[in-house]
């Protein structure tokens, strides 16, 4: 018996340190894992890049590692069933999301974050991020399981503190705290 699990990912992130936009990335991701039963010895192996010597190397990883396993009679893949879609998880807006609006996210939260600080009063964000990822996961089966799914998701999060002036210059660190949504 044998499955096979795959997922492409894209997710672009910017941070923020020191109460300053400090960088943007966009990174792309392939990854698949086989498992794969030989009677009821289990194997499995995982793989990110999806060039046939590497997905033929791992086959024969999952292959070897079943071989050398311990039958056990709870090892199986579960029969098909009807699926019953969750709906709602992949906004095309998230996925067409650009480095420069990810970026000006970023820069709103940053300011969301400090714009409430009066007087002798003020945050100060130490940390955060905004990340836009969008990606697609597939499952295929030797029982005849056949699903995917694309989904997205833009998390963002902050860490500041609140300082309040010394009154000789230099600033007192109050609370700490840290927000993260998505």
């Amino acid at each position: 018996q044998c499955e096979v699990w795959g997922e492409h990912v894209t997710m672009t992130s910017v941070t923020v340190e020191q109460n300053e936009l400090k960088g943007a990335s966009v990174a792309e991701h392939e990854a698949f894992g086989i498992r794969l039963l030989v009677g009821q010895r289990l194997g499995f192996a995982y793989v990110n890049r999806k060039d046939g010597a590497s997905l033929d190397e791992a086959i024969d990883d999952a292959l070897a590692i079943a071989k050398a396993s311990p039958e056990d009679a709870a090892n199986d893949l579960v029969d098909p069933m009807p699926l019953r879609p969750i709906g709602g998880l992949n906004d095309r807006r998230v996925a067409a999301l650009s480095v420069e609006d990810t970026v000006a996210s970023a820069r709103l939260l940053l300011e969301a974050a400090t714009s409430g600080s009066k007087g002798k009063k003020k945050v100060s964000v130490d940390s955060g991020s905004v990340t836009a990822q969008h990606g697609t996961s597939a499952i295929a089966t030797s029982k005849g399981i056949r699903a995917e799914d694309t989904d997205a998701a833009l998390t963002w999060g902050v860490f500041g503190m609140a300082l309040q002036s010394d009154g000789k210059g230099g600033d007192d660190v109050g609370s700490f705290d840290h927000v993260f949504d998505a």
